[in-house]
Parts: structure tokens; C-alpha cells; sequence
């Protein structure tokens, strides 16, 4: 499990984004040399707020 210090990076988009909450099947596969972000993501958790939801 990662909390959101960890990048998720959506490659058919070009664009990366912070989850709340990120769970792993098995090994990571970062992003190229980068260890910030994330392309195997088994599941995300996003907590909507007020400010968030929009």
C-alpha cells in the first residue's frame, strides 16, 4: 500500500496524478528511472470532499 507521497502515472494521458491511496499486486513498476511514480496501480482510492468532488 502507498499513501500519497507516490505518483500514479497514466502514460495513454501523458499526465500524473496523487491518490489517497494506492495497493500493489506484487513488484512496482516505476516510470522509467523515476521512483516517484507508479504505472501498476492494483487499486485507487480517492476520498471526495466538497472540493475535490468538482
Amino acid at each position: 500500500m502507498y499513501n500519497s507521497d507516490l505518483r500514479l502515472w497514466i502514460p495513454e494521458h501523458r499526465c500524473g496524478t496523487y491518490a489517497d491511496l494506492m495497493v500493489v499486486n506484487g513488484e512496482p513498476e516505476f516510470n522509467g528511472d523515476r521512483t516517484d511514480e507508479i504505472l501498476n496501480p492494483f487499486l485507487v482510492v480517492e476520498i471526495l470532499s466538497p472540493s475535490t468532488k468538482a
